[in-house]
């Protein structure tokens, strides 16, 4: 039954959670190659429930505690792989 698997278990353990705080985090199109293209999705590897219980307290902790003080803070710790290559990536401007 698909409520006892471990994709709902890792949910449930995140899902009050989740309802108020920004924990997305976007799959994105699969990457063929350079960043996060060794990555599986959670349908392939469900996630730890440990480290997503990790994962969501410190988003509690920077939205409870640091967006106070600047609302647009991002840690970019928290960005996927992916997201923090585009963001590192400098932008190509023709001539």
């Amino acid at each position: 039954m698909l409520l006892d698997g471990q994709m709902f278990k890792a949910y449930e353990a995140v899902r009050d959670k989740w309802a108020v705080l920004d924990c997305y985090l976007s799959p994105g199109p699969i990457q063929f190659q350079g960043a996060a293209s060794d990555e599986l999705n959670f349908m392939v590897l469900p996630p730890n429930v440990e480290e997503l219980v990790k994962q969501t307290a410190r988003y509690e902790e920077v939205e409870l505690v640091l967006k106070k003080e600047s609302p647009l803070y991002r840690d970019p710790k928290l960005l996927s792989e992916l997201s923090q290559s585009r963001v590192k990536d400098v932008a190509r401007i023709p001539d």
